[in-house]
């Protein structure tokens, strides 16, 4: 009996292993990893973009339809980036009103028409030239002009024989008249005359008596003068230029004739 006691309890624990080696390996699954976030929705449908257009296939010999716009696009940028703002009208061209100013030096002479008791006088100088008027076609100027030659302490001379400096005389001869000034552009030289009324006038001073002046009658008087001047600004320009002054005017017993050449700095607003 006890033997089969034994046997027993050694059945019993051999059917008992297994189901308990079963469900060690039976332990649960670990559970789930929480959610991190919440998915996104798809995204909505687009449509595709539409094609290109395609261009002409270039001729031979011409750039492609993408180079010449490129050429084109970047010279009109080019252009607009180098003209001045204001290089319109009035913009370092001759239009519109017109106004010269002209002061310099050189030299006088001065002589009349008689054979017999002929004076002469000659001696440094001073220009001038004023000039107003306005532009009536393109590079053409319309103006009044008011120039001279003035000779101060001349050299005088009668039939040839030289009587000395007087130095209490001064000389003038001026004219007043109509004139033109042409521009040569884009050098900015030009070219000026004017004739007009002219007249004389001898004025002695010596310092102890009265000023006198002695005027001669209303003559002609004619004006010449070449220049070249550089902008300064859009309106203004400066430069130099050669005058030649001639007046011609009768006196009590003769006529006076006057020529005066000077070098004269010059101004114009145009």
């Amino acid at each position: 009996m006890r033997m089969l006691r034994w046997l027993l309890v050694v059945i019993g624990l051999l059917v008992s292993m297994p189901v308990s080696a079963n469900q060690v390996q039976e332990a649960p699954p670990p559970p789930p990893p929480p959610a991190t976030s919440t998915p996104e929705p798809p995204p909505a449908y687009q449509s595709p973009p539409p094609p290109a257009p395609t261009s002409p296939a270039p001729t031979p010999g011409s750039p492609p339809a993408n180079t010449a716009q490129t050429t084109a696009s970047s010279g009109a940028q080019w252009q607009s980036t180098t003209t001045p703002a204001s290089s319109g009208t009035g913009f370092e061209t001759h239009d519109g009103f017109f106004l010269r100013l002209g002061l310099g030096f050189g030299w006088a002479f001065w002589g009349d028409d008689l054979n017999m008791d002929s004076i002469e006088v000659t001696g440094f100088a001073l220009g001038i030239d004023i000039a107003i008027g306005a532009v009536i076609t393109e590079n053409l100027a319309l103006h009044l002009s008011l120039f001279g030659s003035t000779v101060a302490e001349p050299e005088v001379s009668v039939d040839g024989e030289d009587r000395g400096t007087r130095e209490n005389a001064t000389l003038n001869g001026s004219g007043i008249g109509i004139g033109l000034t042409y521009f040569i552009m884009p050098a900015n030289v030009y070219f000026s005359g004017a004739i007009g009324l002219g007249g004389a006038r001898l004025t002695f001073n010596s310092g102890t008596t009265d000023e006198i002046n002695i005027d001669t009658d209303t003559g002609y008087a004619l004006e010449a003068m070449v220049g070249k001047e550089w902008w300064v600004s859009p309106q203004w320009g400066m430069g130099l230029a050669f005058q030649l002054v001639y007046v011609s005017v009768p006196d009590v017993d003769r006529r006076l004739m006057g020529t005066g050449a000077h070098v004269l700095f010059s101004v114009t607003y145009n």
